[in-house]
């Protein structure tokens, strides 16, 4: 059981790095598009974002968060890790809802 336990947070250490490379060009599409249209000439740049995809970015995050709490062993070092992986993940739903609160995401049906 240890054994399949330590392959879940291996499961959700790389389902966050996937996450954040995902958040992470997202937050830089946003960026950009404040910076090119922000100012006299523009709109106040935006990006659009569908709702039905956050709503499956949010689940699929809560399930993730679920397995890495549940997976977590009692072993120092692989309790650190587990420790890690629900961090990755939380900072990247943190991150991606301050983006989606602000002024600069729109959604669409």
């Amino acid at each position: 059981m240890d054994t399949i336990r330590k392959y879940l947070i291996c499961l959700v250490f790389a389902a966050g790095v996937l996450q954040w490379s995902i958040v992470g060009e997202r937050l830089i599409a946003v960026l950009w598009a404040w910076y090119e249209f922000s100012g006299p000439y523009g709109g106040g740049g935006h990006i659009t974002v569908g709702r039905n995809a956050q709503l499956a970015f949010y689940v699929l995050s809560a399930i993730l968060l679920a397995i890495a709490a549940w997976a977590t062993p009692q072993q120092p070092r692989w309790r650190m890790a587990g420790r890690l992986s629900m961090l990755l993940v939380g900072a990247g739903v943190a991150v991606w809802t301050a983006v989606l609160l602000s002024p600069l995401a729109k959604f669409t049906h």
